[in-house]
């Protein structure tokens, strides 16, 4: 459920969310490798739960975008922005900081 809470936080950070990011950002934040594939078994295995987050056009995305946002939109914007990750001590919720850039 670890991962399932980080797929949950990503998409509401950021609305759209390739698997592949995530697991980028996951080995960032907690030092343990996690695979796309990995992340996309999880995704699945809590379907049940798509308001929370749901899998579409191969990104996680916000429930809340799933059911009422126009989520191409969002992966159109998104293709000019890059999410890039920095540690940052003094984050008390995580530990490190996430950043659009």
């Amino acid at each position: 459920q670890k991962i399932w809470r980080y797929c949950i936080a990503c998409s509401n950070l950021y609305g759209a969310i390739t698997p592949e990011k995530v697991s980028e950002l996951y080995k960032e934040h907690y030092s343990e490798i996690v695979t796309a594939k990995q992340i996309v078994e999880v995704m699945n295995t809590f379907a049940c739960r798509s308001d929370a987050a749901a899998i579409k056009n191969g990104h996680i995305v916000n429930g809340f975008m799933f059911e009422h946002g126009n989520v191409d939109a969002l992966l159109k914007e998104q293709r000019e922005k890059r999410i890039i990750c920095r540690k940052k001590k003094s984050c008390s919720a995580m530990k490190t900081r996430i950043f659009t850039k």
